[in-house]
């Protein structure tokens, strides 16, 4: 269930994309480059599970129940198996439309236009880039400038968790699709890097 929800959340912002003029001819083919990948890993998964688990072998049995309650009781292994099967481990690092290891962005608290708020709950279908509150005022404004090139397709809102001066572009699905330091008072290597990273499927000035 958890994959093809993702499947489905993965194709839905890209087809958005494209009907709203936001995408462009990448876009699309993105969805097999990144999920095709993710789902021969579950059916691989999946299979070596059920041979385990189904198995007749009297040592697979034994093992498999001398191994398991004793996996369970680590909070770390529990952790990772926990994570690997709802898919929150999944990653995007193979992406065409990803520079870095696309990871899922943290629900990290933002400042938007209406106030204070957690950054999954504004996202809305739409990429975001998140600049640290911090940042001198000539740099925000240069972030917010840059998103007007896109006409809606991207928003810009600050954080004041975002750490160290790290300025994250987050896809509509809330996977990462580039992470950036800021190596100063001049925000132009970033930026050019943003530009990179979204000439691959977004439109400048898109839109109907």
């Amino acid at each position: 269930m958890n994959t093809g929800l993702q499947d489905a959340f993965n194709l839905a912002w890209k087809l958005d994309y494209v009907l709203e003029g936001f995408g462009t001819d990448g876009l699309l083919p993105s969805y097999t480059a990144e999920r095709h990948r993710i789902a021969k890993n579950v059916i691989r998964l999946t299979n070596a599970m059920t041979r385990v688990m189904a198995s007749s072998n009297g040592f697979v049995q034994a093992l498999r129940d001398y191994a398991i309650p004793r996996l369970s009781d680590n909070a770390m292994l529990r952790k990772f198996f926990v994570a690997t099967l709802t898919e929150l481990r999944v990653n995007y690092a193979h992406s065409p439309i990803v520079e870095g290891p696309g990871r899922r962005a943290l629900d990290e608290g933002i400042r938007s236009g209406d106030g204070e708020r957690r950054l999954y709950d504004v996202i809305a279908g739409r990429y975001t880039l998140v600049y640290p509150a911090s940042a001198p005022a000539a740099v925000a404004a240069a972030f917010e400038d840059f998103v007007l090139r896109y006409g809606g397709a991207v928003r810009a809102v600050s954080s004041d968790e975002a750490g160290a001066p790290f300025v994250r572009l987050v896809r509509p699905d809330a996977y990462l699709a580039l992470e950036a330091a800021l190596p100063g008072p001049d925000p132009t290597p970033v930026i050019e890097r943003l530009a990179r990273v979204l000439a691959t499927h977004v439109r400048q000035g898109g839109g109907k």
